[in-house]
């Protein structure tokens, strides 16, 4: 059986990051000390919005600039906080503590993996433009 994985925001010396950890990694970090491995790592970073001082946009993207293809980083972190436990359910995962940030960085790393690949989704534009030298059947 595999150890149970969480969901984790970390701040350190040079900023925020989102990413996964396993409970004994977690466990060493804060009884030992121990440097926290952390996995499937995306940086965070929080702005206001302007004209609206009560908002503020939350962009999630590379864990620091001149990203690299790594995405396992190994650090002595200021903080952890658990944002929920990852379950997975018929090959589906999900976080139970906060779905909609789960979500967002889900499609960040998916982003930032097709990138690595060199396999782009294509664009709404690209989508219609297959459809404008297209000749339907009869009746279609």
């Amino acid at each position: 059986m595999s150890p149970t994985t969480y969901f984790v925001l970390v701040t350190g010396p040079l900023g925020m990051w989102l990413g996964i950890i396993t409970q004994p990694d977690y466990d060493n970090w804060k009884e030992h000390g121990h440097a926290l491995t952390m996995y499937d790592v995306r940086g965070l970073s929080m702005q206001p919005v302007q004209g609206n001082p009560g908002r503020i946009a939350v962009n999630i993207g590379p864990p620091y600039p001149g990203d690299t293809k790594q995405l396992d980083i190994t650090l002595f972190p200021y903080s952890v906080e658990v944002i929920g436990e990852i379950e997975e359910t018929a090959g589906v995962k999900s976080c139970a503590g906060k779905p909609t940030l789960y979500h967002r960085y889900l499609e960040a790393l998916d982003k930032w993996r097709a990138a690595l690949s060199n396999i782009h989704s294509a664009t709404p534009a690209d989508l219609a433009n297959l459809t404008k030298n297209v000749t339907l059947f009869p009746g279609k």
